[in-house]
């Protein structure tokens, strides 16, 4: 049994538990219990809702009522808030010349601030209050066998792109956390209606802790669990644009990092091949998100780890560069899923389909036809052959230009 189940063991267990932070991750030097209508900052931000968790981390709904503004704070584990790499890179990047717009497309840190706790001391990270991350909306709209709308699609899009440039001609590089999770709707019309984030945020589900023998609860967890906002309600994605969360493991370019884990469908495949990345693992990350708007699902998969998603890969980027094959070979002897050696001929025997069918999945939407030639130039091997942000974008300008006088955009 593992420590996680272990601890679970302790208490009375609901849904809610289950879905929400891990339990154990409530320890000295862990996350901060924190309770409905807690105050923080010595009574400046109230609480009302959960708005998520990670692994380092929970967000929190909260009323600045020093400016009667909504926000978002985050806290992070007494273990992160020693050296927090977010905070100086908001740092970093409220340094820059305004001119550059990052605040149109990153998400604002308002206030940051230490809070002392049962589990150490906590840095608190204080953002403008932003919508539900993508794909929460999407899961919503899945559960009602729709999705977005073709012309939210292209927003959506090419606002990433746009972000993308935006950080790319500044210097920096976004890092291994520009994924589907961390583009979030903003809620500006919520927040102009009078009333409307009160009316829609600050009711809560939550469950509260027991301990199966009986005996008080530590100080060290919380006295309820509150669930994370579903955003049931919201349809407010033609209304607003999107934003970029988590500048945790941004960088300035040239700057030499560590080899990394990205999220496992848009892990990139310099990571896995060369032991490196750069700013144009942001253009792999950003062409694995497109392309899911665009086909409903994830051009690659990796459930079976590398060797799975390196396969994948191949179904729709053809063989791979022949100086890979080496290290290919390491890769499938080393998995417990090998399935014998490489086909001489072609490093999988699989070919792509050059047509408007990427792969073997034909574009839902014929509007969106326009986005394949700009997914196929961000969703290269080699980071030189990559389209830059803004060569997809000035693609993405011409193809819609086309397409608006007649002209066909693909052929």
């Amino acid at each position: 049994m593992s420590a996680y189940e272990t601890e679970l063991e302790k208490y009375e267990i609901e849904y809610i538990v289950h879905t929400e932070e891990r339990i154990d991750k409530y320890r000295p030097g862990g996350l901060h219990p924190v309770a409905i209508e807690d105050t923080f900052s010595n009574g400046r931000y109230t609480v009302y809702n959960k708005l998520g968790h990670g692994g380092s981390s929970t967000v929190w709904v909260a009323l600045d009522e020093s400016t009667d503004e909504w926000v978002a704070i985050k806290i992070l584990t007494a273990e992160r808030s020693r050296r927090s790499r977010e905070l100086r890179s908001y740092q970093r990047l409220a340094r820059l010349p305004q001119e550059l717009g990052l605040s149109t497309y990153f998400v604002q840190l308002r206030d940051h601030f230490f809070h002392q706790g049962p589990n150490g001391k906590h840095l608190c990270l204080v953002t403008e209050l932003l919508g539900p991350r993508l794909p929460v909306v999407l899961e919503q709209l899945g559960d009602k066998d729709t999705w977005l709308a073709p012309n939210i699609v292209l927003k959506v899009a090419q606002r990433l792109l746009e972000a993308i440039e935006v950080l790319h001609r500044a210097g920096f590089t976004h890092g291994v956390d520009l994924n589907m999770n961390n583009i979030v709707f903003t809620c500006r019309r919520l927040a102009s209606i009078e009333g409307g984030i009160w009316t829609e945020l600050t009711s809560h589900v939550s469950c509260k802790l027991v301990r199966r023998d009986g005996s008080p609860l530590s100080p060290s967890v919380p006295k309820e669990y509150v669930e994370t906002e579903p955003w049931y309600d919201w349809n407010d994605e033609e209304f607003e644009e999107i934003k970029i969360l988590d500048l945790g493991e941004t960088f300035r370019q040239g700057q030499k990092r560590s080899p990394c884990t990205l999220p496992g469908e848009c892990r990139a495949p310099e990571v896995i091949f060369e032991d490196s990345f750069d700013h144009r693992t942001d253009l792999w990350q950003a062409g694995c998100a497109i392309y899911m708007l665009v086909f409903h699902m994830f051009p690659f998969y990796a459930i079976g780890g590398d060797r799975d998603l390196v396969l994948t890969m191949m179904d729709i980027l053809g063989d791979l560069p022949k100086e890979w094959i080496p290290r290919w070979e390491k890769i499938q002897q080393a998995s417990i899923y090998s399935s014998g050696p490489l086909d001489p001929e072609s490093a999988n025997g699989r070919r792509p389909n050059p047509s408007i069918y990427y792969g073997t999945r034909k574009v839902p939407e014929e509007t969106l036809r326009i986005l394949v030639p700009v997914i196929k130039g961000l969703l290269t091997y080699k980071r030189s052959s990559r389209l830059s942000a803004l060569e997809a974008l000035q693609m993405l300008e011409k193809l819609k230009s086309e397409e608006g006088d007649g002209t066909p955009a693909l052929s």
